[in-house]
């Protein structure tokens, strides 16, 4: 499974689009069977795509595993780190997370700017692999 903001041509404003897109069909012709979701679900794999879904990490640890939810193993790539999703902390109390517990050092504040959240500082509890697709 993949989350992702985007998915051409359903929905398309950048390049993750086509990625997404074009990652899909390929593992299809592989033999995989696959689901793409705009914007979230929980099953067996979560595979979320840049900063605009990398808020799905710890809303699942910190939300869902407490309802018994606790068997998904989750993954996030990021295409391109100059888009970080960087934010006022409110913007986690939006999505239902406690704002406290995650605007921390060693959880999402952000390195530089603290009054801030960062969307992709991931630890490593939150997401079981991170992959950078930028070379």
């Amino acid at each position: 499974m993949h989350i992702a903001a985007e998915m051409a041509p359903v929905a398309k404003v950048g390049g993750l689009g086509d990625v997404v897109t074009g990652l899909g069909r390929s593992l299809q012709k592989k033999g995989h069977l696959l689901e793409i979701i705009l914007p979230k679900y929980e099953t067996d794999m979560i595979h979320t795509h840049d900063w605009q879904t990398a808020v799905v990490a710890p809303l699942y640890w910190d939300s869902y595993v407490h309802q018994g939810l606790d068997y998904a193993r989750l993954a996030f790539t990021c295409h391109n780190f100059e888009y970080q999703g960087v934010d006022a902390p409110g913007a986690l109390a939006s999505c239902g997370l406690n704002v406290p517990q995650l605007h921390l050092p060693d959880r999402m504040q952000d390195n530089f700017a603290h009054d801030r959240v960062n969307f992709i500082k991931v630890r490593d509890e939150e997401s079981h692999c991170t992959v950078d697709t930028m070379k």
